[in-house]
């Protein structure tokens, strides 16, 4: 079942390439296939999707960076990671504008 689902996987990506060379972004993929209106879903979930992906990896980071800090130190967890996911949000806002792109 695994191998199953590569293999669709990797033949409808190679479709997607053979149609949209220079530009496979989701958004512009799905505005030019489905609609504007499918490409502005496409283009805000793909948004949500980095935003919480990075806050899931920083707050699982946090607690085991964490666990080896000393009590007195556990305050600052909350503020080091709200750091964390700020500077690596805008990181990323590069990939989401690439990534969005025609």
């Amino acid at each position: 079942m695994m191998a199953g689902t590569v293999i669709i996987i990797s033949a409808a990506y190679s479709r997607l390439i053979e149609d949209f060379p220079t530009s496979g972004g989701g958004y512009g993929v799905a505005s030019k296939l489905l609609g504007e209106r499918v490409g502005v879903v496409s283009g805000c979930a793909l948004l949500v999707d980095y935003v919480l992906t990075i806050t899931v990896s920083i707050a699982a980071a946090g607690e085991a960076i964490f666990s080896f800090v000393p009590l007195q130190y556990h305050g600052l967890k909350v503020p080091v990671e709200g750091m964390m996911i700020f500077g690596l949000t805008a990181l990323n806002l590069r990939g989401v504008r690439e990534s969005s792109s025609r």
